[in-house]
């Protein structure tokens, strides 16, 4: 039987009292009953563990193992994701990156990104992102849910991405990946429907950015996402030793 896997904060004298919402999808979605076996995600990494009691409608869990590390990447890859025309292609993107060992993901606006996302109050979105992470999280047997970061503009993200020792622009321009890399981090940037501008490719490669054509076939901007990511994977990540 599969072992289901929940998240929480904090062990307290080798007990794991589970939030509201877990403690609901534990009891009303998986109809666990005491005994039942449980990974718990925690800070510090995933433990195994019994279900304890339930009490009141919050489940407590019986702490049976040290917390270890399982089916993390082995580099840190930063997405930097342009918001999409439509908000159900970035919930795609972050399901599937998350599945293939993104470590963090950035959005931001760009001059071909809606208007309409820079008025809108994106919280409620963004928590339905955040609980797309934790369910791909439970699914890859991963154990650290990656953070998804609420739009910046672009001139800010380039910053961000400052503290990654690679840095590429995925899309049409550009040459092949096959360049001398630095060890250490890698982060990449894919722009919505319509790419990037000259404005902005030229503020690019005024930062010191390498561009990669991706072959090119025009992708989405989804499939450019997932596509750059299993790329740096082969290359440089988990998937190396796979060819």
């Amino acid at each position: 039987m599969q072992v289901r896997r929940v998240f929480a904060d904090s062990i307290v004298d080798g007990i794991i009292r589970l939030d509201r919402d877990e403690s609901h999808y534990v009891t009303r979605v998986l109809r666990l009953k005491e005994g039942a076996e449980l990974e718990v995600l925690l800070p510090e990494g995933c433990v195994s563990g019994n279900l304890a009691k339930i009490e009141s409608g919050n489940v407590f869990v019986e702490v049976k193992s040290k917390p270890v590390v399982k089916n993390e990447p082995e580099v840190e890859i930063a997405l930097f994701q342009a918001i999409p025309e439509k908000f159900e292609k970035l919930e795609l993107i972050v399901q599937k990156a998350t599945e293939l060992g993104i470590s963090k993901i950035f959005t931001f606006h760009s001059r071909y990104t809606n208007p309409k996302y820079r008025k809108m109050n994106l919280d409620k979105k963004f928590e339905r992102l955040d609980k797309i992470v934790k369910e791909a999280v439970r699914q890859c047997k991963r154990t650290f849910p990656p953070e998804v970061f609420k739009p910046l503009k672009l001139k800010e993200t380039i910053e961000k991405a400052k503290d990654f020792d690679n840095r590429f622009v995925f899309g049409e321009k550009g040459e092949t990946i096959k360049q001398k890399v630095k060890e250490g981090s890698f982060a990449f940037f894919i722009g919505a429907e319509g790419g990037f501008s000259d404005e902005e490719f030229e503020l690019f490669k005024k930062e010191g950015f390498y561009f990669v054509n991706l072959g090119g076939r025009i992708l989405r901007t989804e499939t450019a996402a997932i596509t750059g990511l299993a790329i740096i994977q082969t290359l440089f990540g988990d998937f190396k030793d796979l060819i």
